[in-house]
């Protein structure tokens, strides 16, 4: 557990060095600090939602590119850098290695999501203070919950950890750094899509039921977007935190696994 700890350390401070991890997280500040001024993309949606979903969308969209590339591009450094070969010569096994890279990267996703949520927090707070002296008879929204939003926040972490182990397990089948990003968003996509329950009533196929299956259900996740305006609930967040530290552990031990097998 301490190797696994150190090197998720480690991982922690490359990978808020990472010049792309700071621009992105920048673009994704600076877009919602732009929200309000934005509402004339609004399409019908109240004020305070409109500010409260920007955040969401940046923090699900950017949030997604950092899981997949941060991943990617640490782990294939370390192999490039032959840092691997002399980890694994110390008391440290492949197990250790992988969890604590994901690890390491997951600590870095939740500076990520607590820096957009408090920015996209005080958005909804100022715009709520500006629209103080508007006759509540004007305005279409429902009052915002401060909890339900970083309840919200929270889900958004469980979801971007996710992501950010389905990439390491890719790293650890592939040699090259842009073929592991590729595939990465590709499975992200895929579950996405397949979490999408088009028509209820037709009969799935072999591929849909295989990517059901295997790829991850983001389901889990986006229920919690209704929680900024409305009473969060607990139960699916402990379920989605749950779902995703499964899915975290077997990712790991796949990745681990696929690891040991492959000349590094």
């Amino acid at each position: 557990m301490r190797n696994t700890l150190l090197i998720a350390q480690n991982t922690f401070r490359e990978a808020v060095r990472q010049r792309l991890v700071l621009l992105i997280t920048l673009a994704a500040l600076a877009l919602i600090l732009l929200s309000k001024y934005l509402l004339r993309l609004d399409l019908g949606h109240g004020v305070l939602r409109f500010v409260s979903d920007f955040t969401g969308g940046a923090l699900s969209f950017f949030g997604m590119i950092i899981s997949v590339v941060a991943v990617c591009q640490l782990t294939h450094s370390e192999i490039e850098r032959k840092t691997v070969a002399t980890l694994l010569s110390k008391p440290v096994n492949f197990l250790q290695f992988t969890y604590g890279k994901t690890l390491g990267v997951a600590a870095m996703l939740f500076c990520f999501c607590f820096a957009v949520g408090l920015s996209g927090w005080a958005m909804v707070e100022y715009t709520s203070f500006s629209l103080s002296h508007v006759p509540p008879e004007f305005l279409s929204d429902k009052p915002f919950s401060t909890s339900g939003f970083w309840v919200f926040v929270l889900c958004q972490w469980f979801k971007l950890c996710l992501i950010a182990a389905v990439a390491e397990a890719v790293c650890s089948v592939s040699s090259s750094l842009m073929f592991s990003v590729t595939v990465s968003f590709m499975l992200v996509a895929g579950g996405i899509l397949s979490s999408i329950d088009i028509s209820p009533l037709a009969d799935k196929n072999i591929a849909q039921i295989f990517a059901a299956v295997l790829l991850p259900d983001f389901n889990f996740f986006s229920v919690s977007e209704k929680y900024a305006f409305s009473a969060p609930s607990y139960a699916q967040t402990l379920a989605a935190g749950a779902y995703a530290a499964v899915y975290f552990a077997l990712a790991g031990a796949a990745a681990a696994w696929c690891f040991s097998k492959k000349s590094i």
